[in-house]
C-alpha cells in the first residue's frame, strides 16, 4: 500500500489532477468503484499519510506540504489546510481534462437523453470522439510513471454517460441499436447515425429481363420505395448468385442478404417486412431472419454452389447415347479450367483463371438437337461459358465434350447448396 501512496504523491507533486483523472490512472485496481471515488480515496489516504508523518513533529512542514497538494489535488487537502492554518489555496485546473470531465458527463448525459426522448428511441449505443491533446496528456502521465492500470478518458466518458442515460430509462443495446450517438467532445456536437438493418432473405425472379440490383427498375429500388416509411438512405441486396437479365430464379430460389441502410424510423420486424415486400412482381421475396453483419461471411461461404436448369440447342443432331456416355463418364464431376470470359475482358475485367468441378445432375431430350440439363456448379463459375466454350477459354466445355457447337436458349437458377 505504501508503494501506491508514494506513487500518488509523486504524481500530485508534479501534476494537478481532478478526482476522476487521478482515479482513472488506477482504474483496474478494484471493482465496483467509480474513478472519482477511486481518486478521492487515494487523495484521502495520502492526506492521512501526510498527517502521520508531520502533524506531531513538524506542523509547519505539514502546512507547506498541504499547500502543494491543495493546489494540485483540491479536496480533501484544501479543507484540511484551512482548518490547520486558515489558509485558502486556489486549485489548479486538472492537467488532463482541464477540470471539465464532470461537466462533460452531466452535459452530454442531458443532451443524449433529450435526443432519445425527442426521437422516441429506446435502444442506442454511444461513441465518443476525443480531441487528440486529451489523450496525449493522459498518456504522458501514465508513461512517465510506468503506470499500467490506467484507462482512457474516452472510455470513462462513454461508460459514465451511458450509465446516466440508462438510469433515465434508455437502454444501451450493443447488438441491435436503433441509433448510434457519437459525442464529439472537441466541438460539442452529437452526431446521430442509424445502423443498417440486415436480413437473410430468399429471392425468386419469375421473368427474364429484370435485375435484382443496380438498375432503376431493380428489386433493390422497388424495395426502397416500399420502405419509404422507414426513411432508409439506401437498400442493398447481396446475392450469392450473379445478377443477370438472362436468368430467371425459380424452384427453391436463392438466399441473399438484404441491407437497409440508415433507417431513420426504426427497423422493421421480419413479420412487417414480409407483409410489405413479400411480392413485388416479377419478384418474390421471403424474409427469413434478422442477422448481424458478422453472419454475412458465413452465409456466403455456406451457399457455394448453384443449380441451373439450361435449355440447350446444337447446330446438329445430338444422339442421346452420346449424352448418356458423357454423363456416365463424368458422373463424379467434370474438372474444368475457366478463364475470365471474353465478354467481360472487353469490359475491363481482370483475366483470372479458376478450376472447379461441374456436375451434370439430369438431362432431358426435347428433340434431335435440343435438350435440357440440370447442372451444379460453383457460384463463381460462368455457366454459359461452360456450355459454349468461349473459344476454349473454358476447358473442357460441354461443347468440346460433345464436339458440337452449342447455344443456350434459356437458363434458370433453381436452387443452391
Amino acid at each position: 500500500m505504501s508503494d501506491l501512496i508514494d506513487l500518488v504523491e509523486k504524481i500530485l507533486r508534479r501534476y494537478p489532477l481532478c478526482d476522476n483523472c487521478l482515479g482513472r490512472l488506477f482504474a483496474s485496481l478494484g471493482r465496483g468503484l467509480t474513478n472519482d471515488l477511486r481518486g478521492r480515496s487515494l487523495k484521502t489516504v495520502l492526506l492521512m499519510d501526510l498527517f502521520r508523518r508531520y502533524y506531531s513533529e513538524d506542523p509547519k512542514k505539514l502546512s507547506e506540504e498541504l499547500k502543494i497538494f491543495a493546489r494540485n489535488g483540491g479536496e480533501p487537502f484544501t479543507s484540511s489546510l484551512k482548518i490547520l492554518s486558515g489558509e485558502e489555496i486556489e486549485t489548479e485546473k486538472c492537467f488532463i481534462c482541464r477540470s471539465e470531465i464532470k461537466r462533460f458527463i452531466e452535459d452530454f448525459s442531458d443532451r443524449v437523453s433529450e435526443i432519445l426522448r425527442e426521437k422516441n428511441i429506446d435502444r442506442f449505443i454511444l461513441g465518443v470522439k476525443m480531441p487528440k491533446d486529451y489523450s496525449e496528456r493522459e498518456e504522458t502521465v501514465a508513461r512517465e510513471y510506468g503506470i499500467i492500470y490506467w484507462e482512457s478518458i474516452k472510455k470513462e466518458l462513454k461508460r459514465e454517460i451511458g450509465k446516466n442515460v440508462l438510469r433515465r430509462g434508455f437502454k444501451p443495446d450493443f447488438d441491435d441499436p436503433n441509433v448510434v450517438l457519437t459525442i464529439d467532445v472537441g466541438t460539442g456536437a452529437i452526431v446521430i447515425s442509424y445502423p443498417s438493418a440486415i436480413y437473410m432473405i430468399k429471392v425468386w425472379k419469375n421473368e427474364r429481363g429484370h435485375l435484382i440490383k443496380g438498375s432503376r427498375d431493380s428489386l433493390e429500388n422497388m424495395i426502397k420505395e416500399k420502405l419509404s416509411i422507414y426513411e432508409p438512405s439506401e437498400v442493398r441486396i447481396h446475392l450469392v448468385a450473379r445478377d443477370s437479365r438472362r436468368y430467371r430464379i425459380l424452384g427453391n430460389g436463392v438466399v441473399a442478404i438484404l441491407e437497409i441502410h440508415s433507417p431513420r424510423r426504426g427497423k422493421p420486424s421480419v413479420k412487417d417486412l414480409n407483409e410489405i415486400i413479400g411480392k413485388i412482381p416479377p419478384f418474390e421475396v421471403k424474409i427469413l431472419s434478422r442477422i448481424n453483419r458478422r453472419d454475412i461471411e458465413e452465409i456466403n461461404t455456406k451457399f457455394s454452389r448453384l443449380i441451373y436448369e439450361i435449355k440447350i440447342s446444337s447446330d446438329e443432331d445430338v444422339e442421346e447415347d452420346l449424352l448418356r456416355k458423357i454423363i456416365d463418364e463424368y458422373k463424379n464431376g467434370i474438372l474444368i479450367t475457366q478463364k475470365t470470359p471474353t465478354r467481360l475482358l472487353e469490359r475491363g475485367y481482370p483475366d483470372v483463371m479458376r478450376r472447379s468441378i461441374v456436375n451434370i445432375l439430369e438431362h432431358k431430350i426435347l428433340s434431335s438437337n435440343r435438350f435440357i440439363m440440370k447442372i451444379s456448379a460453383d457460384k463463381r463459375i460462368y455457366i454459359e461459358e461452360f456450355i459454349k466454350g468461349d473459344d476454349n477459354r473454358t476447358t473442357p466445355s460441354l461443347s468440346q465434350l460433345l464436339n458440337k457447337k452449342l447455344d443456350i436458349e434459356e437458363i434458370d437458377i433453381i436452387d443452391h447448396v
